[in-house]
């Protein structure tokens, strides 16, 4: 693409650029782009800065790690991570120090390195979570999952109403020979 800015750029390559001795000039839409950037970093709900935040702290991979390591368990839906993740965005820095703990350590010594930093009842809200499904919000319970919360693998004689192990109508059919004593 051939404009007015070619004359701007190198002639060859290792060429230095052109010296501009004139003073730098900001052109109508770069300064409504960083204008707007701003505004809309600034402006974000505290839910989406706190997600910002969320990243530097522990990323989706290894609050999953931390999870299976905690629980002793695995989420079966790959978008559940991301949403407790969520829904504990407020402790992501203490996330990760926890991340650290149990990566780091031998597992001898994860409570009391987990207590001496102040994080067991962080550790305890996750875990709860996890097998529960569900977090506090403030004074309300959130529902993160029903039907994949680890309390029902947990649990191995029973499943979440809703959820059948057979195909639909198989109830209709005799049970298998030997299944249920008379």
């Amino acid at each position: 693409m051939a404009g007015s800015d070619d004359a701007r750029l190198p002639k060859q390559v290792g060429e230095p650029a052109p010296h501009h001795s004139a003073p730098a000039t900001v052109r109508r839409r770069e300064l409504l782009i960083a204008v707007s950037t701003l505004a809309a970093f600034f402006g974000l709900p505290a839910a989406a800065r706190s997600q910002v935040a969320l990243s530097s702290a522990i990323d989706p991979g290894a609050f999953r790690e931390l999870t299976g390591i905690l629980t002793g368990m695995s989420p079966s839906d790959a978008t559940l991570p991301e949403l407790f993740l969520q829904a504990f965005s407020a402790d992501a820095a203490d996330l990760g120090k926890l991340h650290a703990i149990v990566t780091e350590q031998p597992e001898t010594e994860w409570d009391s390195a987990i207590a001496s930093a102040g994080l067991k009842p962080l550790s305890e809200s996750l875990i709860q979570a996890w097998y529960t499904g569900s977090t506090m919000h403030g004074s309300e319970e959130r529902v993160l999952t029903y039907l994949d919360a680890f309390v029902w693998h947990a649990c191995g004689y029973t499943k979440p109403p809703t959820r059948c192990d057979t195909n639909f109508g198989a109830w209709a059919n005799a049970p298998p020979p030997g299944r249920f004593s008379e």
